[in-house]
């Protein structure tokens, strides 16, 4: 079998590269099922503290395999919606933070995996938008759920319904990225974000990912006792205890991850 999907780690980030630049890193069987078992195998890996997602070459993930869809019938669509929706949200439930680094085309299935990740940079190059409505169909893999969930509600139903494809600077402007960068140096400052975030207490990195996620799903009072849930473990941990102990001695902290 091929091998589209790569990782490498550097320190305690993991960084996952998408390899089928000839088919603009089209979200095949394979690749769907190469990143899930590589995000299982990275959920598993407790020295992991963060993970960047990037395409090789000039785009990011231009879609869904639409070479093999166009022939599909029900059962077989069925079959791959499922498919792509189990790899991504293998991707949104990674206990650590998970970053996309996009340059050129994050459509259709490669936005709804940008969506699926917790942060998202861009470079200038970057194309993103739904265009599955002028093929005949609709996301099927978290589009329509994850992307009201960023804009609100018209915003989405704008982009879907038109199947607008926008620039990195519109995307921005909705909150759909985090920042933008000129595409030479768009590397180097996804690296550069996820050490600072791999270098804070990993224990109360993975609690602030809970957290913020379950907001998404609960009422405001719900939310504010799960949010207590989740701070009250991390007065057992060492981390806790180094960095309020660094704070009032006025030194830096040197956390371990526990």
């Amino acid at each position: 079998m091929d091998k589209f999907v790569s990782c490498a780690k550097q320190d305690r980030v993991v960084t996952i590269t998408i390899s089928r630049p000839n088919a603009l890193n089209a979200l095949s069987v394979s690749v769907c099922e190469q990143l899930t078992e590589t995000m299982q195998a990275i959920i598993a890996d407790e020295t992991v503290h963060a993970v960047i997602i990037q395409g090789e070459g000039e785009n990011f993930i231009a879609g869904a395999d639409i070479s093999s869809m166009a022939t599909a019938n029900v059962l077989e669509a069925e079959a791959y919606a499922r498919l792509v929706g189990r790899c991504l949200q293998t991707v949104s439930e990674c206990p650590v933070p998970v970053i996309a680094s996009i340059r050129g085309y994050a459509l259709g299935g490669g936005m709804e995996l940008a969506l699926a990740c917790d942060l998202r940079l861009a470079g200038q190059s970057a194309k993103l938008g739904f265009p599955e409505i002028n093929l005949g169909i609709i996301p099927g893999a978290g589009g329509t759920q994850r992307l009201p969930r960023v804009t609100g509600t018209a915003k989405a139903m704008e982009l879907i319904l038109l199947g607008q494809i926008i620039d990195a600077q519109t995307a921005l402007s909705m909150g759909l990225l985090n920042a933008v960068y000129l595409d030479d140096i768009l590397t180097a400052k996804t690296t550069e974000l996820a050490a600072k975030i791999a270098a804070k207490p990993l224990q109360a990195v993975k609690k602030v990912k809970q957290a913020v996620q379950a907001a998404l799903n609960l009422d405001i009072r719900q939310g504010l006792a799960y949010e207590i849930s989740c701070l009250i473990p991390l007065f057992s941990t060492y981390d806790q205890k180094e960095g309020m102990a660094a704070f009032v001695e006025k030194r830096k902290p040197i956390f371990i991850g526990k």
